[in-house]
């Protein structure tokens, strides 16, 4: 078997899933509770709330422990709702993550209008386009900083000096958040200060934390839709989970940085070898001239004529795990949504698969892959044409 599907989820790394279940039986209190079991789990939990804001360069306070991306997601988007009058405008661009696009939809019921920036043919978002959309009705951008389907490094900077400068035209203050989720483990973190991020996610079981743990940076106070004991300082109550916690901080800290030079050397020539497989597309066809704009470890591949499905499914017969887009849009109707976004037909969106390595995966699993594929697409060619 050859995983190559890290931008779903990654193996969980043995080590932190043994010290996450040391600390959890040691350390098993409430972080709420004042006697000593309780103030141990509350120094486990500061002390990783310490080393995420290490990570992120930003403040602790800042830093709030969540079940995963998407609930960081959620709680700003939906924090919108707490904000009078309940009416807006939203701007969103066509390649976000389902647990960003869903939210923001579901927003209109409440008399929110969205605009919606769709990417250059390149994959990426033209911070002119953002500054063009906002107006004084509007109260957020939402903007991924690295596509989940193609690997495309959004322009943050830019688009945060946009903002920031169209803000002080309009006289209102427009929230930036992005989902940094596919960040960790695949590209330096951009800075968050410099970029005017004001909030943005994480989740952990991208890169080997155990699943149900994430965080959310804000460095602006926003109000959260549901309430209870006050936890993370009112923005997520609940009883919070320190050895998830300690966990994700560790993750961090083994997986968070991305992959040296020699392994991205690695990874670009096996993108090269992909494209000279006869018949097959790297998505876009300009990542090639620009592989900086890209995350090495997300490739997206155009199979046509074969459809994405069939070309996942005799890959998976064959011992290779590979996607067809987002673990999050398998269920749904428009599962073509980003690329079609970036110009693409839904004929030719649908003959897509996406491939995404991570620190286990090895040359020799890229070679076998591809000479795999060369094989399997060749065979199926020869069958529909």
């Amino acid at each position: 078997m050859i995983y190559l599907d890290w931008a779903a989820t990654a193996p969980a790394d043995p080590e932190i899933l043994k010290q996450s279940a040391e600390t959890a039986l040691r350390s098993f209190g409430n972080p709420s509770s004042s006697h000593m079991t309780g103030k141990e789990a509350r120094e486990i939990l500061e002390s990783a709330r310490e080393d995420c804001a290490g990570f992120l360069g930003a403040e602790s306070s800042s830093v709030y422990f969540t079940s995963g991306g998407t609930e960081s997601n959620n709680l700003v988007i939906f924090s919108l709702l707490n904000k009078m009058p309940m009416k807006g405008e939203i701007i969103i661009t066509g390649i976000e993550h389902p647990s960003v696009w869903e939210p923001v939809q579901a927003l209109k019921k409440f008399g929110y209008s969205v605009k919606v920036v769709n990417p250059e043919k390149n994959g990426r978002i033209n911070p002119l386009k953002i500054g063009k959309a906002i107006s004084s009705d509007t109260k957020l951008v939402c903007v991924m900083a690295v596509n989940n389907e193609t690997g495309a490094v959004q322009p943050l900077g830019e688009i945060g000096e946009i903002i920031n400068a169209r803000s002080g035209e309009t006289g209102r203050p427009v929230h930036f958040h992005s989902d940094m989720v596919q960040v960790p483990g695949k590209t330096s973190l951009p800075d968050l200060n410099l970029c005017r991020i004001d909030s943005a996610s994480f989740s952990g079981h991208k890169i080997g934390a155990p699943r149900g743990i994430g965080l959310l940076y804000c460095s602006k106070e926003i109000l959260p839709l549901y309430c209870g004991g006050g936890q993370e300082n009112n923005i997520r109550p609940g009883t919070e989970n320190a050895p998830a916690a300690a966990a994700l901080a560790e993750a961090l800290k083994r997986h968070g940085s991305p992959a040296a030079p020699d392994a991205a050397a690695g990874t670009q020539l096996f993108i090269e070898r992909l494209t000279a497989i006869d018949g097959l597309k790297i998505l876009p066809e300009s990542r090639l001239l620009n592989p900086e704009s890209f995350v090495p470890n997300i490739i997206s591949l155009s199979c046509a004529p074969v459809p994405g499905e069939v070309m996942q499914r005799i890959l998976n017969e064959n011992g290779f795990y590979v996607s067809t887009g987002s673990a999050c849009s398998t269920k749904k109707v428009n599962k073509t949504r980003v690329l079609e976004s970036m110009g693409l037909t839904p004929a030719e969106a649908f003959t897509t698969i996406r491939v995404s390595t991570g620190w286990e995966t090895t040359a020799q699993d890229m070679s076998d892959f591809a000479a795999a594929l060369s094989d399997i697409y060749a065979s199926l060619r020869k069958q529909l044409f």
